[in-house]
């Protein structure tokens, strides 16, 4: 098994010198590098007379009419396919007034994650999508103008596979004008611009979608980075397109999704096709722009690898230093000659070079970076489900402030406490008061159960004594943690290594912090493990699933091999005990801070855990029950089936929950050490 260190010191070493070692590596530049470079042209502005809902129904409608998938389909088996890279084929011919080419080929990834990556909404992500799409050809894009159409689909071709919706014959969708500028093919060509319109409409029945782009007439001048006016060529009377479709393969029982990309493109061969007439120099600017476009398709590999790696939290180099000396996929020595190595951003540990890969990684706040990633994180990577993961989701968890009509946290205390008294059975009313008394208990310094043996008479009044201290929790003045101090583990990065058994293992061997022997030693002596049902916890469980809308809320304590729920808002998962390795809640414990994991399912620490697998769980929020000396102890955590935000407001009650149950502990752990 590899070793790695954690360390407080510098990480030795660059990998600078590595990176030219990786001949198959392809370089996207992102829109911070293209905005530094000297552009020769901006987009132009579209004309306001092409935005109008009337036009954009019209330009849709023919596209759909022109791109009628089943006669491209029919085509495309018919074709004398040139194979290209990356299992991609491409064709072209000439066919009458028509210039067309088409390229075909395999992703392995679902339609929804596709269509995740190719969703361009803004002009942010519209620059970063299709910097990454055509490289350096492409300078800059502009999102014009959005909208939302209604398609007449008994219009067109009663025939075409784009009558997708039986049930109704008007289809709804949105459109987005946009511009796209293009560097010069060569010295003695002009600058490209391409005005367009751009659209997806989905396909049910054949679990896909079709993205469809058409050229729009825009006679705007072309001007420089510094306002003068240049030459450039317009891609006119363009039509193109992408058929997605879905298809399900299983192995060991296990779905494994991917997809047929089907490129189509076509444009007038004479510049009479549609609207305009141009020379025969712009029409083959025109047809070599479609050609890039068809061999460009092959980069779809490397959008969905650098979304997907932006998706992972990698270590923290200076924390993490590895002192494995063999490599960790191939078990080569490095100390054989010309053997070099690189550091693993995934896992930690050293690889030799012949055994990774340089990859870019894409984030919504950091662009594109550069990351070594080993061959066995990077199948890892390629495991993971990312169909839920939006592009706004590919940057670090944050907490969201509230809503300035949001109620106080402890009005959101009160009313949950409140709610929560109504709703539980006679028998445990005043275990809900207890927990009442420990919140207000909590700021008093008072470490006393007061009244925790109420007499018989007492419980006849549960309900006027419920009130009373939901009214105290009400008034009191709990403090609001501000935004800036709702601080999360491992947003950036980890400061911890991902240990494997193996290379082909998908799980990582369990977490050891620093404290580790101190807090086993806690729990042991304060019989934290067989204390048994202590329905004040339960109660907390429940108020922590409430106060962030989840489906369960559990207490664990992680002992040497078992994670135990000791209480749970949900009855059927009481007693419930997993192997460690098997816990989201130890990675809690390598940081004092709440650890909030928005995509379980898309990050190779938890894929493959029974919590995402069986019970389909995707979302966790988790907050450190601390004990002595800041040791921790437990967690208090929720998970859910659907990903959410957190609020400062639901962070600060979160806070104070974990406070409470830490107190609850502490008083239960010392009786029973008294005990002893």
């Amino acid at each position: 098994m590899q070793t790695a260190e954690v360390s407080q010191g510098n990480a030795s070493g660059t990998r600078t010198k590595y990176e030219a070692s990786y001949s198959q590596t392809v370089s996207y530049k992102s829109e911070k590098d293209a905005s530094d470079q000297s552009r020769s042209q901006i987009p132009r502005p579209i004309n306001d007379s092409m935005k109008s809902q009337e036009k954009l129904r019209s330009l849709a409608s023919e596209s759909l009419k022109i791109l009628n998938w089943k006669r491209i389909d029919n085509i495309a088996r018919q074709c004398d396919w040139k194979r290209n890279r990356d299992g991609f084929a491409v064709f072209r011919t000439k066919k009458q007034s028509l210039y067309y080419v088409m390229a075909v080929g395999t992703l392995k990834c679902s339609a929804k994650e596709l269509q995740n990556a190719m969703r361009e909404p803004n002009t942010k992500q519209y620059n970063d999508t299709m910097a990454a799409f055509f490289g350096s050809d492409f300078t800059h894009g502009r999102v014009e103008h959005t909208d939302n159409i209604q398609l007449d689909i008994a219009c067109l071709d009663e025939q075409a596979p784009h009558a997708l919706h039986e049930s109704g014959s008007l289809l709804t969708c949105d459109v987005y004008l946009k511009s796209a500028s293009f560097s010069k093919a060569n010295v003695f060509s002009r600058p490209e611009w391409w005005s367009y319109l751009d659209f997806v409409i989905e396909d049910t029945d054949q679990k896909g979608f079709h993205k469809c782009w058409r050229s729009v007439e825009n006679r705007n001048s072309s001007y420089d980075v510094r306002g003068k006016k240049i030459k450039s060529s317009q891609l006119h009377d363009v039509v193109a397109g992408f058929s997605i479709r879905e298809k399900s393969e299983y192995l060991d029982n296990l779905r494994k999704p991917s997809v047929r990309v089907l490129f189509y493109a076509q444009c007038s061969r004479n510049g009479r096709n549609i609207t305009t007439a141009f020379s025969k120099s712009k029409t083959r600017t025109t047809r070599k722009r479609l050609d890039r476009m068809a061999n460009a398709m092959p980069r779809l590999h490397a959008l969905m690898r650098r979304r997907r790696l932006g998706a992972q939290t990698l270590i923290q180099k200076s924390s993490v230093r590895a002192s494995n000396r063999y490599c960790i996929s191939c078990s080569q020595s490095f100390k054989q000659p010309g053997n070099k190595k690189g550091q693993c951003d995934l896992c930690g540990f050293f690889v030799c070079l012949l055994c990774c890969t340089i990859e870019q990684r894409e984030t919504k706040t950091q662009q594109t970076s550069k990351v070594l990633v080993c061959h066995p994180c990077m199948a890892r990577v390629n495991a993971c489900n990312y169909e839920n993961v939006p592009y706004d989701d590919l940057m670090v968890p944050t907490i969201i402030p509230s809503s300035p009509e949001s109620p106080s946290i402890a009005s959101v205390l009160a009313d949950l406490l409140e709610e929560t008294f109504k709703s539980v059975d006679q028998t445990k009313k005043r275990s809900v008061i207890r927990v009442m008394k420990h919140l207000l208990e909590l700021d008093e310094g008072n470490d006393e159960i007061q009244g925790s043996g109420e007499s018989q008479s007492d419980l006849g009044s549960l309900a006027g004594i419920s009130t009373e201290y939901v009214d105290a929790v009400r008034r009191k003045d709990f403090e609001q943690i501000p935004l800036e101090k709702c601080v999360l583990a491992n947003t950036e990065s980890r400061s911890y290594p991902l240990v494997y058994k193996s290379g082909k293992d998908t799980i990582p061997d369990p977490l050891v912090s620093k404290s580790e022997h101190e807090r086993l030693k806690m729990i042991k002596d304060k019989r934290l493990v067989e204390m048994g049902d202590v329905e004040e916890l339960n109660i907390v469980c429940r108020l922590a699933a409430r106060e962030l809308e989840c489906q369960v809320g559990f207490i664990m304590i992680i002992d040497e091999s078992t994670q135990h729920v000791v209480a749970t808002s949900d009855e059927q998962f009481r007693d419930l005990k997993l192997p460690r390795n098997q816990s989201v809640c130890t990675h809690l414990l390598m940081n004092d801070k709440p650890l909030l994991v928005p995509h379980l399912e898309a990050d190779v620490r938890f894929h493959d855990l029974e919590v995402v697998k069986s019970m389909k769980k995707k979302f966790y929020c988790g907050f450190p029950i601390i004990g002595d000396n800041n040791v921790i102890l437990a967690s208090v955590c929720c998970i859910d089936e659907q990903t959410r935000q957190v609020s400062d407001t639901q962070y600060s009650a979160m806070q104070r929950l974990a406070s409470t149950a830490s107190r609850i502990l502490h008083l239960r752990g010392s009786v029973a050490k008294c005990d002893v």
